[in-house]
Protein backbone atom coordinates (compact mmCIF):
# COMPACT_ATOMS: atom_id res chain seq x y z
CA UNK A 1 0.00 0.00 0.00
CA UNK A 2 1.30 3.41 -0.84
CA UNK A 3 0.80 6.38 1.41
CA UNK A 4 0.49 9.91 0.12
CA UNK A 5 2.06 12.42 2.46
CA UNK A 6 1.20 16.05 2.00
CA UNK A 7 4.10 18.23 3.07
CA UNK A 8 3.25 21.86 3.65
CA UNK A 9 6.48 23.78 3.47
CA UNK A 10 6.56 27.22 5.01
CA UNK A 11 9.72 29.31 4.66
CA UNK A 12 10.67 32.26 6.82
CA UNK A 13 13.36 34.47 5.28
CA UNK A 14 15.85 36.68 7.10
CA UNK A 15 18.89 38.62 6.06
CA UNK A 16 21.33 37.89 8.88
CA UNK A 17 21.64 35.91 12.10
CA UNK A 18 24.34 38.13 13.61
CA UNK A 19 21.56 40.01 15.41
CA UNK A 20 18.06 38.92 16.48
CA UNK A 21 16.16 37.86 13.36
CA UNK A 22 12.77 39.33 12.58
CA UNK A 23 9.86 36.98 11.88
CA UNK A 24 8.88 37.88 8.34
CA UNK A 25 5.73 36.85 6.49
CA UNK A 26 6.00 33.27 5.20
CA UNK A 27 5.63 32.06 1.66
CA UNK A 28 3.81 28.76 1.25
CA UNK A 29 4.43 25.91 -1.19
CA UNK A 30 2.47 22.66 -1.32
CA UNK A 31 4.51 19.52 -2.04
CA UNK A 32 3.08 16.02 -2.46
CA UNK A 33 5.23 12.96 -1.87
CA UNK A 34 4.41 9.30 -2.40
CA UNK A 35 6.32 6.57 -0.58
CA UNK A 36 5.87 2.85 0.12
CA UNK A 37 4.62 2.60 3.69
CA UNK A 38 6.72 -0.50 4.40
CA UNK A 39 9.91 0.35 2.49
CA UNK A 40 12.22 0.21 5.50
CA UNK A 41 10.66 -2.93 6.92
CA UNK A 42 10.93 -4.70 3.59
CA UNK A 43 14.68 -4.04 3.45
CA UNK A 44 15.15 -5.24 7.01
CA UNK A 45 13.05 -8.33 6.45
CA UNK A 46 15.24 -9.27 3.50
CA UNK A 47 18.26 -9.23 5.78
CA UNK A 48 19.73 -6.07 4.31
CA UNK A 49 20.30 -2.51 5.35
CA UNK A 50 17.19 -0.37 5.95
CA UNK A 51 19.02 2.33 3.99
CA UNK A 52 18.44 0.48 0.73
CA UNK A 53 15.89 2.43 -1.29
CA UNK A 54 15.43 5.03 1.45
CA UNK A 55 13.68 8.06 0.01
CA UNK A 56 14.28 11.70 0.84
CA UNK A 57 11.65 13.49 2.94
CA UNK A 58 10.03 10.19 3.93
CA UNK A 59 9.48 8.76 7.41
CA UNK A 60 10.35 5.07 7.22
CA UNK A 61 9.32 2.68 9.99
CA UNK A 62 11.91 0.08 11.01
CA UNK A 63 11.11 -3.04 13.03
CA UNK A 64 14.49 -3.51 14.67
CA UNK A 65 15.90 -6.58 16.37
CA UNK A 66 16.69 -6.31 20.08
CA UNK A 67 15.17 -2.84 20.29
CA UNK A 68 15.89 -1.62 23.84
CA UNK A 69 12.85 0.63 24.24
CA UNK A 70 9.13 0.31 24.06
CA UNK A 71 5.98 1.54 25.64
CA UNK A 72 7.26 3.47 28.66
CA UNK A 73 10.65 4.65 27.37
CA UNK A 74 11.90 8.19 27.94
CA UNK A 75 15.14 10.13 28.46
CA UNK A 76 17.31 7.81 26.36
CA UNK A 77 20.19 9.42 24.46
CA UNK A 78 22.02 8.58 21.25
CA UNK A 79 25.54 9.53 20.23
CA UNK A 80 27.15 9.23 16.82
CA UNK A 81 30.27 7.03 16.90
CA UNK A 82 32.17 8.53 13.96
CA UNK A 83 35.00 5.97 14.09
CA UNK A 84 32.66 3.01 13.51
CA UNK A 85 29.86 4.78 11.65
CA UNK A 86 27.12 3.76 14.07
CA UNK A 87 24.72 5.12 16.67
CA UNK A 88 25.06 4.25 20.35
CA UNK A 89 22.28 4.52 22.94
CA UNK A 90 22.60 4.87 26.73
CA UNK A 91 20.82 6.54 29.64
CA UNK A 92 17.10 6.69 30.10
CA UNK A 93 14.12 5.34 31.91
CA UNK A 94 12.79 2.12 30.38
CA UNK A 95 11.98 -1.43 31.41
CA UNK A 96 14.17 -4.48 30.85
CA UNK A 97 13.95 -7.94 32.43
CA UNK A 98 16.93 -7.13 34.64
CA UNK A 99 15.08 -4.37 36.47
CA UNK A 100 11.90 -6.39 36.87
CA UNK A 101 9.84 -4.08 34.70
CA UNK A 102 10.99 -1.05 36.69
CA UNK A 103 12.89 2.05 35.67
CA UNK A 104 16.36 3.52 35.15
CA UNK A 105 18.32 1.20 32.89
CA UNK A 106 20.78 3.71 31.48
CA UNK A 107 23.98 1.88 32.39
CA UNK A 108 23.10 -0.54 29.58
CA UNK A 109 24.64 0.46 26.22
CA UNK A 110 23.31 -0.45 22.77
CA UNK A 111 24.58 0.17 19.23
CA UNK A 112 23.15 -0.03 15.73
CA UNK A 113 25.03 0.06 12.42
CA UNK A 114 22.38 0.91 9.84
CA UNK A 115 24.67 0.05 6.92
CA UNK A 116 24.64 -3.55 8.12
CA UNK A 117 21.07 -4.00 9.29
CA UNK A 118 18.50 -3.27 11.99
CA UNK A 119 19.93 -5.14 14.97
CA UNK A 120 20.63 -3.25 18.18
CA UNK A 121 23.74 -4.85 19.68
CA UNK A 122 24.10 -4.85 23.46
CA UNK A 123 27.55 -3.42 24.23
CA UNK A 124 27.09 -3.40 28.02
CA UNK A 125 24.69 -5.47 30.07
CA UNK A 126 22.91 -4.57 33.30
CA UNK A 127 26.01 -5.36 35.37
CA UNK A 128 29.69 -4.68 34.86
CA UNK A 129 31.98 -7.63 35.63
CA UNK A 130 32.88 -8.08 39.33
CA UNK A 131 35.47 -5.49 40.29
CA UNK A 132 34.22 -3.07 37.65
CA UNK A 133 32.51 0.33 37.81
CA UNK A 134 29.37 1.74 36.24
CA UNK A 135 27.02 4.72 36.61
CA UNK A 136 24.30 4.23 39.20
CA UNK A 137 21.07 3.72 37.21
CA UNK A 138 21.46 6.83 34.98
CA UNK A 139 18.27 8.38 33.64
CA UNK A 140 18.54 11.97 32.39
CA UNK A 141 22.12 12.48 31.25
CA UNK A 142 24.52 14.11 28.85
CA UNK A 143 25.80 11.42 26.45
CA UNK A 144 28.28 12.45 23.75
CA UNK A 145 31.14 10.96 21.73
CA UNK A 146 34.74 12.02 22.38
CA UNK A 147 36.60 11.37 19.09
CA UNK A 148 40.02 12.28 20.52
CA UNK A 149 39.87 9.47 23.09
CA UNK A 150 37.36 7.27 21.26
CA UNK A 151 35.04 7.07 24.25
CA UNK A 152 31.47 7.83 25.17
CA UNK A 153 31.11 10.59 27.76
CA UNK A 154 28.31 10.52 30.34
CA UNK A 155 27.59 13.36 32.76
CA UNK A 156 24.71 13.32 35.22
CA UNK A 157 21.65 15.33 35.50
CA UNK A 158 19.45 12.74 37.20
CA UNK A 159 20.45 9.21 38.18
CA UNK A 160 17.58 7.11 39.46
CA UNK A 161 17.36 4.27 41.97
CA UNK A 162 20.24 3.42 44.27
CA UNK A 163 22.11 0.37 43.11
CA UNK A 164 21.57 -2.26 40.44
CA UNK A 165 22.17 -5.29 42.66
CA UNK A 166 25.37 -6.13 40.80
CA UNK A 167 27.88 -8.11 42.88
CA UNK A 168 31.18 -6.37 43.63
CA UNK A 169 30.51 -3.49 41.23
CA UNK A 170 31.12 0.11 42.27
CA UNK A 171 28.27 2.44 41.26
CA UNK A 172 28.18 6.20 41.78
CA UNK A 173 26.16 9.13 40.48
CA UNK A 174 29.13 10.88 38.91
CA UNK A 175 30.73 11.26 35.50
CA UNK A 176 31.88 8.29 33.43
CA UNK A 177 33.39 7.35 30.10
CA UNK A 178 32.52 4.26 28.10
CA UNK A 179 35.45 2.44 26.49
CA UNK A 180 34.32 1.09 23.12
CA UNK A 181 37.28 -1.27 22.85
CA UNK A 182 36.78 -3.01 26.21
CA UNK A 183 33.02 -2.31 26.30
CA UNK A 184 33.29 -1.24 29.94
CA UNK A 185 32.56 1.87 31.96
CA UNK A 186 35.45 3.86 33.41
CA UNK A 187 35.60 6.69 35.95
CA UNK A 188 35.73 10.21 34.53
CA UNK A 189 39.14 11.84 34.14
CA UNK A 190 37.86 15.45 34.07
CA UNK A 191 37.08 17.54 37.14
CA UNK A 192 33.56 18.00 38.49
CA UNK A 193 32.49 21.24 36.80
CA UNK A 194 31.41 24.52 38.39
CA UNK A 195 28.98 24.88 40.12
CA UNK A 196 28.35 21.09 39.99
CA UNK A 197 26.94 18.58 37.53
CA UNK A 198 23.47 19.76 38.45
CA UNK A 199 20.27 17.79 38.84
CA UNK A 200 17.04 17.16 37.02
CA UNK A 201 16.04 20.85 37.14
CA UNK A 202 19.40 22.19 35.97
CA UNK A 203 20.54 20.45 32.79
CA UNK A 204 20.17 17.29 30.75
CA UNK A 205 21.61 17.36 27.26
CA UNK A 206 25.02 18.40 26.00
CA UNK A 207 27.29 18.49 22.96
CA UNK A 208 31.04 17.96 22.56
CA UNK A 209 33.10 20.28 20.39
CA UNK A 210 36.12 18.36 19.05
CA UNK A 211 38.04 21.56 18.28
CA UNK A 212 38.00 22.99 21.81
CA UNK A 213 37.84 19.49 23.35
CA UNK A 214 35.00 20.60 25.63
CA UNK A 215 31.46 19.57 26.49
CA UNK A 216 28.84 22.35 26.39
CA UNK A 217 25.63 22.12 28.44
CA UNK A 218 22.79 24.63 28.75
CA UNK A 219 22.31 24.89 32.52
CA UNK A 220 19.46 26.59 34.36
CA UNK A 221 20.43 28.19 37.69
CA UNK A 222 18.72 31.52 38.27
CA UNK A 223 18.51 31.84 34.51
CA UNK A 224 20.25 30.10 31.64
CA UNK A 225 24.00 29.52 31.62
CA UNK A 226 26.44 27.64 29.42
CA UNK A 227 28.46 25.13 31.41
CA UNK A 228 31.73 24.35 29.62
CA UNK A 229 33.57 21.20 30.73
CA UNK A 230 37.11 20.61 29.39
CA UNK A 231 37.94 16.97 28.73
CA UNK A 232 41.62 17.51 29.59
CA UNK A 233 40.95 18.20 33.27
CA UNK A 234 41.44 21.97 33.16
CA UNK A 235 39.02 24.40 34.80
CA UNK A 236 35.41 24.58 33.69
CA UNK A 237 33.44 27.72 32.82
CA UNK A 238 29.93 28.83 33.79
CA UNK A 239 28.75 31.56 31.43
CA UNK A 240 25.54 33.49 32.06
CA UNK A 241 23.19 33.90 29.09
CA UNK A 242 21.14 37.06 29.77
CA UNK A 243 17.45 37.04 28.95
CA UNK A 244 17.14 33.25 28.77
CA UNK A 245 15.88 30.62 31.21
CA UNK A 246 14.39 27.13 31.47
CA UNK A 247 16.45 25.56 28.68
CA UNK A 248 17.50 22.49 30.65
CA UNK A 249 15.10 20.17 28.78
CA UNK A 250 15.89 21.47 25.30
CA UNK A 251 18.28 19.34 23.22
CA UNK A 252 21.15 21.36 21.71
CA UNK A 253 22.82 20.67 18.37
CA UNK A 254 26.32 21.67 17.35
CA UNK A 255 27.53 23.00 14.01
CA UNK A 256 31.27 22.34 14.37
CA UNK A 257 32.13 23.98 11.05
CA UNK A 258 30.09 27.07 11.89
CA UNK A 259 31.44 27.18 15.48
CA UNK A 260 27.94 27.45 16.94
CA UNK A 261 25.50 25.57 19.17
CA UNK A 262 21.74 25.82 18.66
CA UNK A 263 18.84 25.09 21.02
CA UNK A 264 15.19 26.01 21.40
CA UNK A 265 14.34 28.66 23.98
CA UNK A 266 10.66 27.91 24.40
CA UNK A 267 9.83 30.86 26.68
CA UNK A 268 10.73 33.32 23.94
CA UNK A 269 9.67 30.99 21.09
CA UNK A 270 13.07 31.20 19.48
CA UNK A 271 15.90 29.08 18.20
CA UNK A 272 19.01 30.52 19.84
CA UNK A 273 22.50 30.46 18.37
CA UNK A 274 25.41 30.31 20.83
CA UNK A 275 28.80 31.29 19.42
CA UNK A 276 31.56 29.04 20.75
CA UNK A 277 34.41 31.55 20.19
CA UNK A 278 32.38 34.57 21.36
CA UNK A 279 31.00 32.71 24.42
CA UNK A 280 27.56 34.25 24.08
CA UNK A 281 24.22 33.97 22.29
CA UNK A 282 24.51 35.89 19.03
CA UNK A 283 21.05 35.28 17.53
CA UNK A 284 17.47 34.56 18.58
CA UNK A 285 15.68 33.17 15.56
CA UNK A 286 11.86 33.18 15.83
CA UNK A 287 10.25 29.76 15.55
CA UNK A 288 7.54 29.11 12.94
CA UNK A 289 4.06 30.28 13.87
CA UNK A 290 2.95 26.64 13.71
CA UNK A 291 5.43 25.60 16.43
CA UNK A 292 3.89 24.60 19.78
CA UNK A 293 5.59 24.14 23.15
CA UNK A 294 5.32 20.95 25.22
CA UNK A 295 2.37 20.85 27.63
CA UNK A 296 1.34 18.79 30.63
CA UNK A 297 3.44 17.94 33.67
CA UNK A 298 4.89 21.03 35.39
CA UNK A 299 3.34 23.16 32.66
CA UNK A 300 5.31 21.26 30.04
CA UNK A 301 8.77 22.01 31.48
CA UNK A 302 9.30 18.33 32.34
CA UNK A 303 8.99 17.47 28.66
CA UNK A 304 11.79 17.82 26.15
CA UNK A 305 12.27 19.48 22.79
CA UNK A 306 14.39 17.65 20.22
CA UNK A 307 16.92 19.14 17.83
CA UNK A 308 19.62 17.54 15.67
CA UNK A 309 21.95 18.86 12.97
CA UNK A 310 22.39 17.36 9.50
CA UNK A 311 25.99 18.31 8.77
CA UNK A 312 25.79 17.29 5.10
CA UNK A 313 22.78 19.40 4.18
CA UNK A 314 23.36 21.95 6.96
CA UNK A 315 19.83 21.83 8.32
CA UNK A 316 18.45 21.51 11.83
CA UNK A 317 15.48 19.18 12.42
CA UNK A 318 12.93 19.71 15.18
CA UNK A 319 10.08 17.17 15.36
CA UNK A 320 7.59 19.16 17.40
CA UNK A 321 6.19 16.96 20.17
CA UNK A 322 4.29 17.99 23.29
CA UNK A 323 5.00 15.04 25.62
CA UNK A 324 6.93 11.80 25.99
CA UNK A 325 4.37 9.98 23.83
CA UNK A 326 6.26 11.68 21.03
CA UNK A 327 3.49 12.24 18.47
CA UNK A 328 4.81 15.07 16.26
CA UNK A 329 2.57 18.04 15.55
CA UNK A 330 4.83 18.79 12.62
CA UNK A 331 8.46 18.98 11.61
CA UNK A 332 10.41 22.23 11.75
CA UNK A 333 13.47 22.40 9.50
CA UNK A 334 15.88 25.33 9.71
CA UNK A 335 18.35 25.91 6.87
CA UNK A 336 21.41 27.45 8.45
CA UNK A 337 22.97 28.96 5.35
CA UNK A 338 19.88 30.48 3.74
CA UNK A 339 18.28 31.27 7.13
CA UNK A 340 14.90 29.80 6.21
CA UNK A 341 12.37 27.77 8.14
CA UNK A 342 10.45 24.94 6.52
CA UNK A 343 7.43 23.24 8.07
CA UNK A 344 6.35 19.73 7.13
CA UNK A 345 3.36 17.69 8.15
CA UNK A 346 4.29 14.33 9.71
CA UNK A 347 2.32 11.22 8.71
CA UNK A 348 0.21 9.40 11.33
CA UNK A 349 1.97 6.68 13.29
CA UNK A 350 5.35 8.36 13.61
CA UNK A 351 6.47 8.76 17.23
CA UNK A 352 9.61 9.21 19.27
CA UNK A 353 11.31 10.98 22.16
CA UNK A 354 14.93 10.59 21.07
CA UNK A 355 16.43 12.22 17.97
CA UNK A 356 19.94 11.98 16.52
CA UNK A 357 21.76 12.27 13.20
CA UNK A 358 23.94 9.51 11.70
CA UNK A 359 26.47 11.42 9.58
CA UNK A 360 27.96 8.29 8.01
CA UNK A 361 24.63 7.28 6.53
CA UNK A 362 23.09 10.78 6.24
CA UNK A 363 19.94 9.87 8.14
CA UNK A 364 18.09 10.87 11.31
CA UNK A 365 16.94 8.27 13.84
CA UNK A 366 13.77 9.05 15.79
CA UNK A 367 12.87 6.51 18.46
CA UNK A 368 11.16 6.06 21.80
CA UNK A 369 7.75 4.83 22.88
CA UNK A 370 6.30 2.38 20.39
CA UNK A 371 4.30 -0.69 21.36
CA UNK A 372 5.45 -2.45 18.17
CA UNK A 373 9.15 -1.79 18.93
CA UNK A 374 9.55 0.32 15.81
CA UNK A 375 11.77 3.31 15.23
CA UNK A 376 11.89 5.78 12.36
CA UNK A 377 14.39 6.96 9.78
CA UNK A 378 14.22 10.32 7.99
CA UNK A 379 16.63 11.61 5.35
CA UNK A 380 16.42 15.25 4.33
CA UNK A 381 18.30 15.01 1.02
CA UNK A 382 21.21 13.57 -0.85
CA UNK A 383 21.44 9.86 -0.19
CA UNK A 384 24.04 8.10 1.96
Amino acid sequence: MRAVIALIVLSWFATSDATPIQDLSPTTTLMVQTAPASSGEAAAGAGGSPLIGLKDRTWTAISGVGVPFCCNSKHTRQLYDSKRGRMVLAGGDYSVPENGGGSYSGQMVWAIDLARGTTWEKLHAWCAPPGGVQPNRPDNVTWVYDPKRDKGVMMPAFYGANGSGCPNVTETKGGYTFNFETRQWEDATWHVPTPAYGGDLHNHFGVLDPITDRVYRFYDRGGAHMQVVPMDGSSSEFIKLPGLKNMNNDQPAIDVEGRAIYAIAREIRSLVKYSIPDKKVVARIPLPATWVAPTGEFGGWEYETYLAFDSKNRVLLNPVTVGYGGIPKGLGIYRLDSKEWEWEAVPPGVSGNNLAYDATNNVFLFLGRNADHKFWLYRYAGGG
